[in-house]
């Protein structure tokens, strides 16, 4: 009695053991194919237009189609290795029932068809629970494979907070508002290639960005592109050809590839000695990919801090998942890297908006002051957009502001940090999503006029607006080239060539023609608001752009149940299906009555029956299991 019983364990725990493991392998294998092919999904939603204007489609919907047939790849080994472990252990409880039996005969026992058929009872009832292993590992299984992705997520090492010190009391009593001494930081690892660098379009996560987001940003690009680039250039214009709409064929001599800082180094940024002053105005300038957006990620602690001995440690190694959980412990040791004499409000490149009323992103926890608040939208030219709004600020925008244009995104965002004011600012080109004349009513109403009081840095491809900042700093492969004002540097060879390759934003007749309309419809506004109350920016009564939807209760006819089914396959699935039930019903029934001769005919023809009551089982449980075959893999 205990062969059987041992045997069954062996098999059942070997069996279960193996499938299980190479379960969980294609689940792994095809959450990650699900992760790429959702990263490219929610790219394509975000670059939407650009996709459109670019007759991108084909290509796009190939890249998701490869994922996708990985993804099935995956999903069909899982289910293919699924149902073979439901084919083996449907066999236990048989094999379990048969082999007992055939040792008490073997002994020279015998037995009552009454007893027979009792103990057959009690062996079919461990079928069910038998048949439910596979089920309960499968999805154990899975579910190890999702708590271990979040695992990996929570044990992250966190960002050291005291990286960066605010009101430093060092600074409290000098007239200093930001230092860094000789500080080298890092992402924590060498940045993998991509198609394009360019933070502008950084909607979405995914680390193989693809290349149309990267030219989101110049409408010139994306008209003269006719599929997807294989890299990406930066593109040498004189000022006529800023204002040229007509399509133009780019010349060798005009492209050249943009240099990319650091490629080969794990430390983006390296020497950084800064100091700036309170209340001094400070442009950041560069090429793309120079480290302008890094030094502001390095001023709020984001980055890693390395000393000089990591960098010579750790600058070109190769950097596995223990070498970044030693350089975070390592890096997580200093304190007071980055000091500030105040505190700070940062604008991003990309607004952050919330699914609220356009009043409390501005607030963003503030209390109202109705007098600063109004100044406020004023300043940042916000009015004429409040007026054209059912619900004036009250209007909630819906999820990450889909109802707003961009300028307006940037223009609410920037709104928030002047409504916060706070002593320092640190702004990540809030001014490349908004028109020339917009753009030049905000630096002077914001940047030169209500924050001329604060510390302000502002990283910037505006060029004609440098002769206004009061310092300059020019980034170049990560590093600080040149620190000093624009009389000092305006005759060096690095911000010529600067100058020469960053847009422009000088105005053509027509453009005059919109700012002056523009500032003359601001000024009527504001006028109208003081003479009377028929339009306050302030609005009383709120409305929704957006609008839930609600469940209608749907009745599904005859049609849609024949539509769905023809949907799954071809019509000789069903044929075969129902030839597969039929043989199951037959072997599962003469199952039993071979099992009754078994008993009576133990002694003269024992192997005989022991064949046939073998065979049965064998039978009805492959064609149940082709039978959920047939039907997972129809489609």
């Amino acid at each position: 009695m205990l062969a059987p019983i041992g045997f069954v364990i062996v098999y059942s725990g070997l069996s279960n053991i193996i499938m299980s493991k190479l379960v969980q392998k294609f689940v792994n294998s095809m959450l990650k194919s699900k992760d790429k092919r959702m990263n490219i999904i929610t790219e394509v939603i975000n670059s939407i237009k650009i996709i459109k204007l670019n007759s991108w489609i084909s290509f796009f919907l190939e890249k998701i189609s490869i994922q996708r047939n990985e993804e099935l790849g995956s999903v069909r080994k899982k289910l293919t290795t699924h149902l073979f472990q439901i084919y083996l252990n449907w066999f236990i409880s048989p094999i379990l029932m048969i082999s007992t039996f055939a040792f008490y005969f073997l002994d020279g026992n015998t037995m009552s068809l009454g007893t027979g058929f009792a103990c057959f009872q009690i062996f079919d009832l461990l079928h069910e629970p038998m048949a439910w292993i596979p089920n309960f590992l499968g999805i154990f299984m899975s579910f190890m494979v999702s708590i271990k992705r979040i695992q990996k997520f929570l044990l992250c090492p966190e960002m050291n907070q005291n990286l960066v010190e605010y009101d430093s009391k060092e600074l409290q009593h000098t007239d200093v508002h930001i230092l860094i001494e000789k500080a080298n930081f890092s992402w924590g690892g060498k940045r993998q290639a991509k198609d394009g660098d360019n933070k502008d379009a950084k909607a979405s996560t995914d680390s193989d960005r693809t290349a149309q987001t990267a030219v989101a940003n110049d409408p010139e690009e994306t008209k003269q592109a006719s599929k997807p680039p294989k890299a990406v250039f930066s593109i040498n214009r004189t000022e006529s050809e800023c204002f040229d709409q007509t399509d133009t064929v780019l010349q060798p001599d005009q492209v050249k590839p943009i240099r990319e800082a650091s490629s080969d180094d794990n430390v983006q940024l390296k020497g950084l000695s800064l100091e700036i002053r309170k209340a001094e105005f400070v442009c950041v300038i560069g090429e793309v990919g120079s480290g302008k957006s890094s030094l502001l990620s390095a001023m709020l602690g984001d980055m890693l801090y390395f000393d000089d001995e990591m960098v010579s440690q750790f600058g070109r190694a190769h950097v596995d998942e223990d070498t970044r959980r030693r350089i975070n412990t390592l890096s997580s040791r200093f304190e007071g890297v980055v000091k500030f004499g105040g505190s700070i409000s940062f604008v991003q490149q990309v607004p952050w908006i919330q699914n609220m009323t356009i009043r409390d992103n501005v607030l963003f926890g503030e209390p109202f002051d109705e007098r600063k608040y109004t100044q406020t939208i004023e300043i940042c030219q916000l009015v004429s957009d409040l007026k054209l709004l059912p619900g004036g600020d009250l209007t909630e925008i819906g999820e990450k502001g889909i109802n707003l244009s961009g300028g307006q995104k940037a223009r609410i965002s920037l709104a928030r940090a002047v409504y916060a004011d706070k002593d320092i600012v640190l702004m990540d080109d809030p001014l490349s999503a908004l028109d020339s004349h917009v753009k030049k009513l905000i630096f002077e109403g914001v940047f030169l006029d209500a924050m001329r009081h604060k510390t302000r840095v502002l990283v910037t491809h505006a060029v004609d607006f440098l002769d206004k900042a009061d310092k300059i700093i020019i980034m170049e492969a990560g590093r600080i080239k040149h620190i000093g004002t624009f009389d000092k540097l305006q005759h060096s060879d690095e911000i010529r060539h600067i100058v020469e390759t960053l847009p422009h934003t000088n105005f053509d007749e027509e453009q005059l023609e919109d700012a002056i309309e523009h500032a003359i419809e601001e000024h009527k506004i504001a006028e109208e608001r003081k003479a009377s109350d028929s339009y306050s920016i302030v609005s009383v009564e709120g409305s929704h752009i957006t609008e839930n939807e609600n469940e209608e209760a749907v009745e599904v006819g005859l049609r849609t149940y024949h539509s769905f089914f023809i949907s799954k396959g071809n019509w000789l699935i069903y044929v075969l299906v129902t030839l597969f039930f039929v043989g199951y019903a037959y072997t599962n029934a003469y199952s039993t009555i071979y099992f009754g001769k078994w008993i009576e005919h133990s002694e003269d023809e024992f192997w005989k029956y022991f064949v046939l009551t073998t065979v049965q089982p064998l039978s009805y449980i492959t064609c149940i299991t082709i039978i959920f075959g047939l039907i997972t893999f129809s489609t």
